[in-house]
């Protein structure tokens, strides 16, 4: 669990039409293309920003606490 990130993203591949915002946006550089097109969230880079999340058109990129993310997986 970080002790710095209150909130992380999470990706909901079956939701993702890859558009390839969330990638596009994200300051730190924590999101990457996988070979099939899809997006996955390097966390150690990612500092919670939350950008992905405001510019998913389809709703794939929701929030977690990231206390529930420790817990949860």
């Amino acid at each position: 669990m970080s002790g710095w990130r209150t909130f992380r993203p999470v990706l909901n591949p079956e939701l993702c039409n890859g558009c390839w915002l969330c990638f596009a946006n994200c300051p730190e550089g924590a999101i990457t293309i996988k070979p099939d097109g899809k997006p996955a969230i390097y966390y150690p880079h990612c500092k919670g920003c939350l950008d992905c999340v405001e510019v998913c058109p389809t709703d794939a990129m929701t929030v977690q606490r990231e206390t529930e993310a420790a817990t949860n997986g």
